[in-house]
């Protein structure tokens, strides 16, 4: 089975998130996640094979509540989720 591809579900403040992972897909209090939106694609310059879509960063949160299906993340910098919103990507980053 493929695992779920995670993503913001609910700006609760500039400093919070709600994303789409919980317990049930082994999310723990403290873990660090990369919240992002993919960009364009880039190609190498040189020889024009594809280097993969650009991830434009928009924060990193702190797991600071889980439940079974979703969870909530703190931004580590106070409005660190200014530009975030419903369907950025996420990935856990520690």
């Amino acid at each position: 089975m493929a695992s779920k591809r995670g993503a913001v579900a609910l700006v609760l403040s500039p400093s919070k998130a709600v994303i789409n992972l919980g317990k049930s897909e082994g999310v723990q209090l403290g873990s660090k996640y990369l919240v992002y939106a993919t960009g364009p694609e880039v190609t190498d310059p040189v020889t024009g094979d594809s280097l993969g879509q650009l991830e434009l960063v928009k924060g990193f949160g702190l797991v600071t509540h889980v439940q079974e299906n979703m969870a909530t993340l703190s931004a580590e910098v106070s409005a660190g989720f200014a530009t975030v919103g419903r369907g950025d990507l996420i990935r856990k980053v520690s």
